[in-house]
């Protein structure tokens, strides 16, 4: 507790620690309490915009900058703050005629994007400087704008601002999915937008992480009528005019817990000892009962420092797989897919809407599964499991896992079912399991049962590249002398 007493003093003094020093040794036991998620508290206290009455929020950590920086930005648009030290902030709008969120506060924190969404659906324009503060990389907003040009504003970017204008906005139906997948900001800006839209608003493609189910709780606790989220389909009852009958009087809403503090916490009571040289391939023993194989994740030349442990299935299947004397690894039927969350694409695939799977993006030649399937077909089983639109399946009642899980349960040699539809039409195949072939690949995979290939020509030493090497000599490593690193020119003349 030493440790947690000088940070918070450090805190007050307004110091910033650039490290933690820990002294480990000590058994883990106890319980902590888990504070309110940044993440979640964010897209809430910009949702305040919304309303003409107070909101009373519980569980909000007040002591972080971003959160500072929010209720910054929310004064500046009129809206009045009271926080207290137990995490508990009351915020009511006193002036509901204030569109602009200057630079001087945008600039310094990405999620101020989040206000773009509910001035314009309350005052029908917003003025927002381009965000910054993520030292993540650059990460462009054209889904929000998007979003907001779909619902029937006027978005353009001007001297450094995102300007949105709209004497109405009309709901519609929006897929919000990019070239990296769903956006969560994306998807939380749109609802708040789509609140005061007249009609209804369904987003395709929409993130499903638990801070989207955090703001929909709170919309909904709000009088919105909302449906679908953490799912990727999410339904929102547009109330119109939120200056006429549409008015939001707030609410009181306590901010879901911190996910990732959760799972910190998690880890560091995930295995009792360090994983050091020698450690790595002992036994997990919960309960004088071994249920698992300590292993450390390694790249190259480094270690992760995180303890993990192989559970009883992959070890099983391992030791099936010697019985014969050799290793065969885990199939691969050459086949690869993608997610299918869009309504509107599973329909154009031919699936109805209690239907689910992964649209088949590649068949590889030679592979197990060319001449069975097809392109464009949708797997909607492995064996007896169900796969989701999100390539899941589950497990148990509360355990779900990737599809491909079913299909590395089976040794070399083993049939697997497939279930798919093909225009509509299901059917079922039987696949038998195979070692994936070099050729689904550019470049082999790892090898570390048999002896690497080489070829001697003229003094030089010629390999196959493989992921090996890749791992052992990547960008992260200083470049091999005499390799195209050390000979582009571009390279060289930037040293």
């Amino acid at each position: 507790m030493q440790h947690n007493r000088n940070l918070a003093a450090d805190r007050r003094k307004g110091t910033i620690l650039d490290k933690f020093v820990i002294h480990g040794g000590q058994r883990l036991n106890g319980s902590v309490s888990i504070s309110g998620s940044k993440n979640g508290a964010l897209p809430v206290l910009f949702s305040t915009l919304l309303c003409d009455g107070p909101v009373q929020l519980s569980n909000v950590p007040i002591h972080l900058r971003d959160i500072e920086f929010s209720l910054k930005i929310l004064e500046a648009l009129g809206v009045e703050s009271e926080v207290k030290g137990d995490g508990s902030v009351r915020l009511q709008v006193i002036d509901p005629t204030t569109t602009r969120a200057d630079y001087d506060l945008v600039s310094k924190m990405r999620a101020s994007i989040c206000c773009l969404g509910p001035l314009l659906a309350r005052r029908g324009e917003a003025v927002v400087s381009l965000p910054g503060g993520c030292s993540i990389g650059d990460r462009p907003i054209e889904l929000h704008t998007h979003g907001m040009e779909a619902l029937g504003a006027d978005v353009r970017i001007e001297n450094g601002y995102v300007v949105a204008r709209a004497e109405r906005l009309k709901g519609a139906t929006i897929y919000l999915s990019g070239p990296m997948g769903s956006t969560v900001l994306g998807t939380q800006n749109v609802m708040m937008a789509a609140v005061g839209a007249e009609g209804v608003t369904v987003i395709e493609g929409a993130a499903c992480e638990p801070e989207v189910q955090g703001t929909a709780s709170f919309l909904r606790a709000l009088g919105v009528e909302i449906e679908g989220d953490g799912t990727p389909v999410i339904r929102i009852e547009g109330r119109g005019r939120l200056d006429g009958d549409g008015r939001l009087d707030g609410a009181c809403f306590e901010i879901p817990p911190d996910r990732i503090e959760t799972g910190t916490y998690l880890l560091a009571g995930q295995i009792d000892a360090a994983i050091n040289p020698g450690n790595s391939g002992g036994p997990v023993i919960v309960n004088k009962q071994i249920v698992g194989v300590v292993m450390q994740a390694n790249s190259g030349r480094r270690s992760e420092n995180l303890g993990y442990f192989v559970p009883p299935s992959i070890i099983r299947h391992v030791l099936d797989d010697r019985i014969d004397g050799s290793h065969d690894g885990f199939p691969d039927l050459g086949f690869r897919t993608q997610t299918l969350d869009s309504p509107s694409a599973k329909l154009a695939y031919g699936l109805r809407k209690d239907q689910s799977g992964v649209l088949v993006i590649k068949v590889f030649h030679g592979s197990p599964a060319q001449g069975l399937l097809e392109e464009n077909d949708v797997i909607l089983k492995i064996d007896h499991y169900d796969i989701a639109d999100d390539g899941s399946i589950k497990l148990s009642e509360n355990i779900l896992t990737d599809y491909k899980h079913a299909i590395d349960i089976h040794h070399i040699g083993e049939s697997v079912l497939i279930t798919y539809a093909r225009n509509g039409e299901v059917s079922s195949s039987t696949i038998l399991a195979e070692r994936a072939l070099n050729s689904y690949s550019l470049v082999a995979g790892e090898q570390f049962d048999k002896i690497p290939e080489y070829y001697i020509y003229g003094g030089v030493l010629f390999v196959p590249l493989n992921m090996n090497l890749l791992k052992r000599w990547g960008k992260a490593n200083p470049p091999i002398p005499g390799s195209a690193d050390t000979c582009d020119p571009k390279r060289r003349s930037s040293r």
